[in-house]
């Protein structure tokens, strides 16, 4: 139950974390020969099946992590490498498939391809079944912590010279720096594809739906249409996140 209800590990980990102290508590009751104590834990089991009631109901049917409530999420996503028995909302299909038919109209992408996920979108990269080298998505890293993830990125040595990239966010010039590293160009070597419906999110205490952008190398697109250079579609500004989606061919 508390794995169900994600928020908790946001706020109020302490209430939702008292049931499972009540259940030790109870453990500890139920082997004790006093009956006051055999009361209480009578009270305590009915209190944690409630609590697990609670947070099973909130985390996995009202208010999953990012996300609509269950009932509301009826699209079925099984079309993705990455998406069998999986469903979401039509809001964010828009989104979710319009990203895919995209890469896949458009482009060479084939499942298993490198693919640059900023600010916290590796769902996406999961569904289309793409890889995220050294990171689930990638941020702004602590100056600290830029030497480890270079070391990770060593390990794995990815051809970011292929990589697609999805961002609703600046990528981080230290991160772009070490892309550049291993011979990515972006975004001078890379094309514009079109820029989708934000989805939700809830990151860092802050809630924003900036529209996603598609970029993708120039030499892996197929589609004539696909020619505006990236440079000029870059999410640099508040302004430019806060504008309407570019739809392709819009």
């Amino acid at each position: 139950a508390f794995g169900t209800n994600e928020r908790s590990l946001l706020s109020g980990a302490g209430y939702h974390a008292a049931a499972w102290f009540a259940l030790l508590f109870l453990l500890v009751a139920r082997r004790s020969s006093t009956p006051r104590w055999q009361g209480a834990g009578c009270w305590l089991l009915v209190f944690i099946h409630a609590i697990a009631v609670v947070q099973i109901t909130e985390g996995a049917l009202l208010m999953p992590r990012n996300s609509a409530p269950a009932w509301e999420q009826t699209v079925p996503l099984d079309a993705l490498p990455g998406g069998r028995g999986l469903y979401t909302t039509k809001q964010e299909a828009k989104t979710i498939l319009g990203v895919w038919e995209t890469l896949r109209n458009t482009t060479d992408y084939t499942p298993g391809d490198v693919i640059i996920a900023a600010y916290s979108l590796p769902t996406l990269v999961a569904l289309y079944g793409g890889t995220s080298p050294g990171e689930a998505w990638y941020r702004d890293p602590l100056p600290e912590s830029i030497g480890l993830f270079k070391m990770k990125i060593a390990r794995v040595s990815p051809d970011f010279r292929q990589a697609f990239v999805l961002l609703n966010m600046p990528l981080p010039d230290n991160l772009l720096a070490v892309f550049r590293e291993q011979g990515m160009r972006f975004p001078e070597d890379y094309v514009f594809l079109g820029s989708f419906p934000g989805i939700p999110l809830v990151c860092d205490g802050g809630y924003f739906d900036h529209p996603v952008n598609v970029y993708a190398p120039r030499s892996r697109t197929r589609s004539q249409s696909a020619t505006e250079p990236a440079a000029e579609h870059l999410p640099n500004s508040a302004a430019e996140r806060n504008s309407p989606p570019i739809l392709p061919g819009g």
